[in-house]
């Protein structure tokens, strides 16, 4: 029996797909904002290298698995080890990204800086209006935001969590029971929100496409898996202790 032959994409299909999403953003955000120098200030501030991901962390105790990485990458957080007190996890030692002295430092003195300043509290008011933001490839949490999660059994959050130095989920995909609501967690802000209380909402950003975990076969997971372990443990030697 043969095999049907199906069309191949046509080519640079991807570089369309990124550009399309790239220029929607963009014109989103200065779309939201009046003043045009404003505007651009703010456009300048998201596309920075590392200050989204380090405000997410300091302002919403949570940030994307790609941001946990760039923040640890450039010696802004530390990755610690919270032990799980709930009867349905107890015992469990869950991976949590916090800043560290540096990475605080860092926010504080820009905050200092930039208080009064429009772009800045707009940049902030977006950042708070949610509770994580999973760009695709999952989320990591600081401890405050982990322990509050499992305490609330908030499986809209705990599904996407990720171990900060692997590529393995927290938590098997764990039934939701639908108890738990946007507005449950904004109610309950003050037990995961250490830094900042007060946001308009606590939602979850995801991505646009239908979130689904990776479906690796077997052989893949294991091979891939202490793959990828290996070179996250590689990079966190390297930030620690330069080239090894």
């Amino acid at each position: 029996m043969e095999t049907e032959m199906t069309a191949s994409p046509p080519a640079g299909f991807l570089i369309t797909a990124d550009e399309i999403a790239q220029n929607a953003w963009a014109a989103s955000v200065k779309a939201s904002v009046v003043d045009p120098l404003e505007a651009e200030l703010l456009f300048g501030a998201l596309k920075h290298p590392f200050l989204r991901h380090l405000m997410e962390l300091y302002l919403n105790d949570s940030v994307t698995y790609f941001g946990a990485s760039v923040l640890l990458r450039c010696g802004f957080a530390d990755v610690g080890e919270y032990k799980a007190r709930q009867d349905w996890c107890r015992g469990h030692d869950y991976g949590v990204i916090d800043l560290n002295a540096k990475g605080r430092s860092f926010f504080e003195s820009l905050q200092d800086r930039c208080n009064e300043k429009p772009w800045f509290e707009t940049l902030a008011d977006g950042i708070t209006d949610y509770a994580c933001r999973d760009a695709g490839n999952g989320i990591c949490l600081g401890r405050e935001h982990l322990a509050s999660a499992i305490e609330n059994y908030d499986t809209d959050v705990l599904n996407r969590v990720l171990e900060p130095f692997s590529v393995d989920y927290a938590f098997w995909k764990l039934d939701p029971k639908g108890i738990f609501t946007d507005d449950a967690r904004l109610a309950t802000e003050e037990f995961w929100s250490p830094n900042f209380q007060g946001r308009r909402s606590a939602k979850i950003v995801v991505p646009s496409f239908e979130y689904e975990r990776p479906s690796w076969t077997g052989n893949d997971a294991d091979y891939l898996t202490p793959l990828f372990n290996e070179h996250a443990e590689s990079e966190c030697m390297k930030s620690e202790y330069g080239d090894v």
